[in-house]
């Protein structure tokens, strides 16, 4: 049996920083946190970047990286590799070569997630104890991950072992989490299941709101709770049938409630109420939750044919509740009570139809071709607000309010059809990958057929240098809306139609790469044209429920994303080490738009940078150290107001010309290993962001009284996390 006892400590920090338009950071404030688990941790060697030039993650290579509240945490450990931008938090996904999250695959068990991040991007959805290996396709996507314009990561989940039954469970102040595998009866049927799950808010709750009225002057509390489940059974009938099933559940809650007063109401600004007195008091409730099933077959019919066949379901989903109250009074009088009551909901969900067939005549041919079939629908924004308003004493004649207003926005349905082949031809140190893909799409009676193709040649020269190169035309038929509010309610999904084409991309890339030994490097550069891009108009950031997505939405836009790519590790021996720098550059460009000149996009990140190092002083002690960088993230920012129809309105200059402060953060590690015949002890010692660097998590304004000005508010929420733990893993006897 495995047992892990793990003791937490915490002081949570809620970090915000205020700096006016044109100027730098003036104030913040600060509470820490400070946690301690019992977990394991090895470094072993490591060779992260294959033959075919695709990086491969395994556990060894993400425990040599310090922990995250005392989790080995997968998608941090993917910033490390080239190509992959780094300081993203406060968004969904991952973001590679400046390209937007929604272009970018993530499947686990082919089981595709939308989502993948817990607490707003700083945690993985998915257990790192889950997962077996993860596997990066940036210069050429298989033609069976296709369905992304740009690049393909897949996870493989961790199938339970076949020799005894092993637990672990972990318990805490913010945390607990489980886990089980092992065999059922016997070798042929095996299970695993992986369990976890945090009740921070019942801390966070208060540290929260002393935290915001000593910088903001407002008592805004933050509860915030997350779970998730990982599971898979696998039965091997015979040598040529096997059954697999995956699941997996993430779930998060964010609770958001504040208390304010002040002396702005709803009554116009010419009538004798000008002074008046305000206390709001609203409440936030926001979930997010992704769902995964996965049944696959496996079977070898022959020795050379392969047939994997798959029905797969994924579901994800945003839900949003808003109460706010407002009390105003003027002299002691009470004027008027105004209650809002909003509610959002959003979700996409597909069920597929896989099947592959895999064809291996000899060492130098491989072909494989299948077929893939789904059905998709999505809820854009589903919006109902009421709004009441009882007019008291002094304005008891005027009428009260109450209206209740929502979209019309339909659940919008449609079918996938892709059929996919590729062939894959060696000739002695010669290497030839063709790939062809035919998309079949339709949404009520707009349909589109969209072609897809690949090629890769790679020439393997001496001391294994290895060149190569790649095209592919890709296409997606889904987009992502990106909110400029960095807020992932306002993230919404939108499906190909009649006035959204879908969208397509040309790439062009060569790498050349090396294995010496203990070393590897690999130098990448790429570009990639993109076509029928969307995005938000007007600077709106969300989608209004009174008008139409098309007249919300500009469509057929057009994008660039070019770039060199630098990368160097040593992966063996007691010093290993790994450095990435990625110099990109991304734009976008709209015909009335930014006067229909191009410009940098939101996740134009010119410089990017990603140092590891770690050090095995002798047999039982090592630490490790990171390092990441990049430039700011840009946004756009109203150089002036002018006032009409009753209300001041923003003047912008060029879009998204204003650049967010550099991202910098560094992690230590340390670990104290010792092995006894049955017993294995480890101490682990982990400081997130050690210098306790105040980054950028999200920007928002609040106008001053009686000025149009506005003041920009920085909100920084990681600060420096120590971890200690300590763990004890018992051996099993293996029957």
């Amino acid at each position: 049996m495995l047992y892990r006892i793990v003791i937490l400590f915490l002081i949570f920090r809620c970090a915000t920083t205020l700096f006016a338009q044109d100027s730098t950071a003036i104030s913040d404030s600060t509470i820490r946190l400070m946690e301690v688990e019992i977990a394991d941790k090895k470094i072993t060697s490591s060779n992260t970047l294959n033959e075919q030039g695709i990086f491969k993650l395994t556990p060894s290579d993400v425990n040599k990286l310090p922990r995250i509240m005392g989790e080995t945490d997968w998608l941090k450990s993917t910033q490390f590799l080239s190509g992959v931008q780094s300081g993203n938090e406060g968004a969904l996904g991952f973001f590679v070569r400046g390209g937007s999250p929604d272009q970018n695959l993530l499947l686990y068990d082919n089981i595709p997630i939308l989502n993948a991040t817990h607490l707003y991007g700083f945690l993985s959805t998915i257990n790192g104890e889950a997962i077996e290996q993860l596997q990066f396709h940036k210069n050429y996507v298989p033609t069976t991950k296709s369905g992304r314009l740009a690049t393909a990561m897949e996870i493989d989940s961790k199938n339970g072992n076949n020799k005894a039954i092993k637990a672990s469970i972990t318990l805490g102040i913010i945390s607990a989490k489980f886990s089980v595998d092992g065999p059922i009866k016997s070798s042929k049927t095996t299970f695993s299941i992986y369990g976890r799950g945090s009740f921070l808010g019942a801390i966070s709750q208060k540290i929260s709101k002393k935290a915001y009225k000593n910088s903001l002057g407002a008592g805004i509390q933050i509860a915030y709770y997350f779970y998730d489940l990982n599971a898979n059974i696998q039965h091997t009938f015979n040598g040529k049938h096997q059954l697999k099933y995956s699941f997996f559940l993430s779930h998060d809650f964010y609770n958001l409630q504040s208390e304010e007063i002040g002396n702005e109401s709803f009554i116009p600004i010419d009538t004798t109420f000008s002074k008046v007195d305000n206390k709001y008091n609203y409440k936030n409730k926001l979930q997010w939750m992704n769902i995964g099933n996965g049944l696959t077959w496996n079977y070898l019919p022959k020795e050379k044919w392969r047939l994997k066949n798959q029905l797969l379901f994924s579901n994800y989903t945003i839900r949003f509740n808003r109460t706010e109250k407002e009390t105003t009074d003027y002299l002691g009088n009470q004027i008027y009570d105004a209650t809002w009551l909003h509610k959002i909901k959003s979700f996409v969900r597909t069920f597929s139809l896989k099947s592959e067939i895999i064809f291996t005549p000899n060492n130098s041919n491989r072909t494989d071709f299948g077929m893939q079939l789904s059905m998709n629908s999505m809820q854009v924004l589903q919006s109902n607000i009421n709004f009441k308003r009882d007019y008291k004493d002094i304005l008891a004649n005027v009428p009260d309010v109450d209206s209740t207003t929502g979209n019309s926005y339909p659940v919008f349905t449609y079918f996938l059809a892709t059929a996919h082949a590729q062939h894959e031809f060696t000739w002695k140190q010669l290497q030839l990958t063709v790939g062809f893909n035919l998309n079949f799409y339709q949404q009520k009676k707009q349909h589109y057929t969209t072609p897809e193709g690949r090629f890769k040649l790679q020439y393997k020269l001496p001391k294994q240098l290895v060149i190569s190169g790649a095209v592919m035309y890709t296409a997606q038929h889904v987009h992502l809306l990106n909110s400029r509010q960095s807020d992932i309610l306002y993230d919404v999904w939108l499906p190909t139609s009649q006035y959204i084409k879908p969208q397509t991309a040309l790439n062009f890339s060569g790498s050349i790469h090396q294995t010496i030994k203990q070393w590897q490097w690999s130098v990448d550069a790429y570009y990639r044209k993109m076509f029928n891009q969307i995005d938000y108009k007007n600077n709106a950031g969300f989608l209004s429920s009174k008008q139409s997505i098309e007249s919300q939405v500009y469509t057929n836009g057009t994008g660039k994303a070019y770039g060199v790519e630098f990368f160097v590790a040593k992966s063996k021996g007691k010093i290993t080490a790994s450095a990435r720098y990625n110099l990109a550059w991304s734009t976008r460009q709209f015909d009335s738009l930014n006067n229909g000149q191009p410009f940098f996009y939101k996740y134009d990140k010119r410089h990017d940078l990603a140092l590891m190092i770690a050090y095995r002083f002798k047999k039982h002690f090592d630490v490790s150290l990171t390092w990441v960088f990049n430039s700011g993230q840009r946004t756009t920012i109203p150089k002036a107001y002018y006032y009409a129809s009753g209300e001041w309105l923003p003047v912008y200059s060029n879009m998204n010309d204003y650049v967010l402060p550099k991202y910098h953060r560094m992690d230590i590690s340390f670990n104290y290993t010792k092995e006894t015949k049955q017993l294995t002890h480890q101490f682990n010692f982990s400081i997130f962001n050690l210098y306790s660097r105040q980054n950028v998590f999200s920007v928002y304004t609040k106008k001053s009284v009686g000025s149009v000005d506005k003041t920009y508010y920085q909100l920084s929420l990681f600060p420096i996390l120590p971890s200690l733990s300590y763990s004890i893993t018992i051996k099993a006897n293996e029957k």
